[in-house]
Formats: structure tokens, C-alpha cells, sequence
């Protein structure tokens, strides 16, 4: 397949856009000054400059001391302030199910469970892991077996116990086997372990941070994720799509430069041997060769598009 060269490229997007973009992006995450600034740098048709409104500052000031709470690993204050500032994200009892209304809301799906009962349960699950995690810090320094944090981590993974019970089976079953992963870590003291190594792991609390303010997001009636994140994934998709169907793209395009300099993106043996055929696997195993390209001129025009790592292409 050839990419549609005789097509008229698509016109810019306007700049007032893509700023729309980069803010929502810098709102989504909490990045206040920067927002403001962006925001100052604008101006109204009327030449005055469009600052933040006082409530979303407060709002946006508020998602932080949040997030930076359980990053932190201060989750007893993160509760706290979610109870303060945005009363209704979290529950203590299952969330019935969404009415009819509610599921046929345009809103896009969250990666994660926003269900404020589940964001509940794994705020005291971490908030369990930072008791345990400071309970073995008393062990490292000989501290006597009767510490504080041993009778606290009893009376959370006793309270999660309780609270899991009251779920529907299916989640139930699924919580359970995590509360009893998490009750074992009691009989030990270091993480040494691979598995509690792993539940130990900080970037445990990166993740909860990010779900709790993308729960924040949609219980004040926004998106849970910024609109870059949409697009990112629009993207990842598409890429992948034209590496596998093995479209032939310009070599003069802009992706073929943006993917062959990622270093995580190696050339397939397609785009290595441009003039080959391509094959493809009929039912018996035997290959079929469908016709490739016989234009000389075009083949040494277009290349295929090297796999496309998101992960790798951000990290770089």
C-alpha cells in the first residue's frame, strides 16, 4: 500500500490551538505557574490578558497539595485534604452503578477505575505499604516489636478487610488477593523479597497520584485525562497501523525522520529492502506473495515506517 502522495498536505494547526492544547495539558497537571504564565502571555481581543479564575487556581492549588501528599507517601494527609477540598471523589461504600444517563455521557473512558469507592480502597491500601515501609525502618534500628506502626498497619488492613467484604463478588475476589498479599508482609521485616520489593516500590505512589487526580478531574465534570493524552494515543495507534499494514510513506515525510531518530525504533526488514514483495501467511502455512510496488523511482521515493515504542520515544 502507498501513502496518498498526490493528496494536498493538511493545513497547519492554528498556533491559538495548540496553545489550548499545551494548557489544558499544564491545568490537567497541576503545573500552576507555568498555566498562568502561558495564560499572561495571551491576550483577549480586547488586548487584556486572560489570567486564571481565582476558583481554578484554587482548584488546581488544591489537586496538588493532593497529589504531592501521596507522592510524598503522606496518605493520611492526602485523605484529609481530598475530604477538605473535594468532598464526594472518595467513598467508603461501593458506588452504585452509573444511570442510564450517566453511562451515555460523551466523557472519554479513564484508563484506570475512578469508581470513588476503588479510589478509597487504594489510598488505604498505600497508606497500609507507608505503615509497613516505616515499620521496617523501626526493625532495621533494633526498635521493639510493640511499635506504634505495627498496631497501626493491624488496624488498616483489618479496616480494608472489612470495607472489601462489602464489594460485588467479582471485585471482592480481586481485592482479597491483594489484602491477603499485603497481611504477609507483616511477617517479615525488610523488603528484600522480590514481591515486597515491588509493593514497596515508590513509583506505586506516582501511579495512585495520577489516578486520584484524574478521579478529582471527573467528579468536577472534566475529562480524566489532558487532551495530549488522547492525541498521544490517536497517534500510537495510527503509527502502528501503517507499520503493520506496510504502507509506504514519502521518505521526505516528517514521521519518517520523527521514527527512524528514536533510538528504540529499529528499521523492519520491509523498509531495509523497499523493492522485496510482501509476504503474508495463508491458513496451511504456505507464504503468498501479493505484488509489491515494480516503480523504481517510487520505491526509492517511500520507505515503511519502523515499529513505533511510545515508551521509548518519550523516555529518550
Amino acid at each position: 500500500m502507498a501513502w496518498p502522495v498526490s493528496e494536498p498536505t493538511a493545513p497547519r494547526v492554528p498556533s491559538a490551538m495548540l496553545d489550548e492544547v499545551v494548557l489544558d495539558y499544564l491545568v490537567h497537571y497541576g503545573h500552576l505557574s507555568t498555566a498562568s504564565a502561558l495564560l499572561t502571555s495571551r491576550s483577549t481581543p480586547n488586548g487584556a490578558p486572560q489570567p486564571l479564575a481565582p476558583v481554578q487556581r484554587e482548584q488546581i492549588t488544591a489537586r496538588q497539595d493532593v497529589c504531592r501528599a501521596i507522592t510524598d507517601g503522606r496518605i493520611a494527609e492526602a485523605l484529609s485534604l481530598c475530604d477538605t477540598h473535594f468532598p464526594g471523589v472518595l467513598h467508603t461504600a461501593p458506588t452504585p452503578p452509573a444511570s442510564d444517563a450517566a453511562q451515555a455521557s460523551p466523557a472519554p473512558p479513564s484508563q484506570v477505575s475512578l469508581n470513588p469507592f476503588h479510589v478509597w480502597l487504594n489510598l488505604h491500601i498505600q497508606h497500609y505499604v507507608e505503615l509497613v515501609r516505616a515499620l521496617y525502618a523501626d526493625y532495621a534500628h533494633a526498635a521493639a516489636h510493640d511499635s506504634p506502626m505495627l498496631h497501626a498497619a493491624l488496624a488498616e488492613i483489618q479496616l480494608l478487610h472489612t470495607h472489601v467484604q462489602t464489594l460485588p463478588t467479582d471485585e471482592c475476589a480481586v481485592y482479597t488477593r491483594q489484602v491477603n498479599t499485603l497481611v504477609a508482609l507483616l511477617a517479615y521485616s525488610d523488603a528484600d523479597d522480590a514481591t515486597r520489593a515491588r509493593i514497596l516500590d515508590p513509583a506505586r505512589r506516582t501511579a495512585l497520584a495520577a489516578q486520584v487526580n484524574s478521579a478529582i478531574l471527573v467528579h468536577g465534570g472534566h475529562a480524566p485525562d489532558a487532551v495530549l493524552t488522547y492525541i498521544t494515543r490517536q497517534a500510537a495507534c495510527v503509527l502502528d497501523a501503517l507499520h503493520t499494514q506496510q504502507v509506504r510513506v514519502p521518505r521526505g515525510d516528517p514521521l519518517v525522520a520523527l521514527l527512524e531518530n528514536t533510538p528504540s525504533s529499529a528499521p523492519s526488514a520491509a523498509s531495509s529492502i523497499p523493492s522485496s514483495p510482501l509476504l503474508s501467511a495463508n491458513g496451511d502455512g504456505a507464504s503468498s506473495a501479493r505484488e509489491a510496488p515494480t516503480d523504481d523511482v517510487h520505491a526509492a521515493r517511500t520507505t515503511v515506517l519502523p515499529s513505533w515504542d511510545a515508551v521509548g520515544f518519550f523516555g529518550s
